[in-house]
């Protein structure tokens, strides 16, 4: 029992030094986009921020055509590294079930597919990179933006405010044994008086 409480309270004060430098997603909203079609590129917006993306055609005529057909994009595991190189998927759903026959084939020719859900989507990994953008792009605006999730490693400003606090999350480590091990060692010896 007693070592049991001892490994819980070295694992917690660890876990809480270990937290303070992991890297967090933050949330971003895309405002509007724009494909390429002659560079199979399209540029994502989130506001003064976007990113550039190599797309394959039929990638990009899918997005083409969420202007006349209504698509519900999933975003998955959206990554910058230091290079500003992000990573992620994408997932378009189709979510108007009022279209034609006509149409759900040409879907199909772009690569849609029918899911579980019975639900035609169309999913690719995709690569790009991350700039600042110029006011004057012609960016299809989004009627609302949407959230997506994006880990990104940390500015130099946050890793040094972590590494201020690091000292002071190790004291407050430090003032957790100091606390807690004499705790221990009076179980310990109440246990030992008291007896099995």
């Amino acid at each position: 029992m007693n070592k049991f409480i001892i490994f819980t309270v070295l694992f917690l004060s660890a876990c809480t030094t270990q937290s303070l430098w992991e890297n967090k997603p933050t949330t971003e909203y895309i405002d509007g986009f724009y494909y390429n079609k002659a560079r199979n590129e399209l540029l994502v917006s989130t506001g003064d921020n976007g990113y550039i993306f190599k797309v394959d055609n039929n990638f990009g005529d899918a997005l083409i055509q969420s202007r006349k057909i209504n698509f519900r994009p999933v975003f998955y595991d959206f990554i910058v590294d230091e290079n500003n190189v992000i990573t992620g998927s994408i997932n378009l759903i189709l979510s108007d079930k009022s279209i034609n026959s006509k149409t759900i084939n040409k879907l199909k020719k772009l690569g849609f597919q029918t899911g579980d859900s019975k639900n035609l989507h169309l999913t690719r990994f995709i690569k790009g990179k991350y700039y600042k953008i110029p006011d004057n792009l012609p960016l299809k605006k989004l009627d609302k933006k949407l959230a997506v999730k994006i880990t990104k490693p940390e500015s130099y400003v946050e890793q040094t405010g972590k590494i201020i606090a690091t000292p002071a999350t190790l004291l407050v480590d430090a003032v957790g044994y100091i606390i807690t091990i004499p705790i221990i060692g009076m179980m310990m010896v109440i246990t030992e008086v008291a007896g099995p």
